[in-house]
């Protein structure tokens, strides 16, 4: 309904969640994690819809130390590139590549650190790709009607949702790859490359083998054919 206060009016109902269990507090590096879902639906079907997404609801405090740091780093060869990350265990640790034309190009870390913030491969539709830090970077408006980590007003609206000079029905995806220096020039360099899983596999012989030998096998042939007669002297 319309809720009517003096001046004001509201004309829409207000969600929001506020986490004051017991005068609770997140300290410095800790995260607040919550999950949960609203939905319109015909009346018939709520309580179904409801009840499938119960077990999906959930709320979490991440504390620091149950965080796992690991080192990560890009490598690159041409136009594509691959995150590696170190084995966890011992921090930070080191990454591996066994391409020998892969280069390293950036490092960071999988989880924050200071100095470094989330960088993200943000794909839009077929060829439309991007790494770095700013996760509007397709959102149509970007840089003209706002600058991230700025956002838009009532006129600009960001329409997150959306792939610039793309049709509506096309959504971007996003993937955290951890967190880098954007002021690097290395990790800066990404932000054109194709993600590729096998940028750092190692090279393929020239030759691959075959089922059948390249030349038939030769059997070596008597210099004499065998006769019924004894040989003369």
């Amino acid at each position: 309904g319309v809720h009517m206060s003096r001046e004001a009016s509201r004309d829409y109902t207000v969600f929001t969640v506020n986490w004051h269990g017991g005068g609770a507090r997140l300290q410095a590096g800790s995260t607040y994690v919550k999950r949960g879902y609203m939905f319109t639906s015909d009346l018939g079907s709520v309580k179904t819809t409801a009840d499938s997404l119960n077990d999906d609801v959930f709320v979490d405090e991440i504390g620091l130390e149950l965080w796992t740091p690991r080192s990560v780093d890009v490598y690159t060869e041409g136009t594509k590139f691959v995150v590696m990350a170190a084995p966890p265990g011992f921090f930070p640790g080191t990454t591996t590549c066994t391409s020998a034309s892969a280069a390293k190009t950036c490092s960071g870390f999988s989880t924050p650190q200071s100095g470094n913030v989330p960088f993200f491969y943000i794909s839009c539709g077929t060829g439309s790709s991007y790494f770095g830090p700013n996760p509007y970077h397709f959102t149509p408006g970007s840089g003209t009607a706002f600058t991230f980590p700025g956002h838009g007003d009532v006129n600009n609206l960001v329409r997150s949702y959306l792939c610039a000079d793309q049709a509506n029905t096309v959504r971007p995806t996003w993937k955290l790859m951890g967190f880098f220096d954007a002021g690097d020039a290395g990790c800066i360099s990404l932000a054109d490359k194709t993600y590729d899983e096998t940028t750092c596999d190692a090279g393929v012989p020239t030759n691959s083998p075959t089922d059948s030998p390249s030349q038939p096998p030769t059997a070596p042939q008597p210099t004499n054919a065998p006769t019924t007669s004894p040989p003369t002297e």
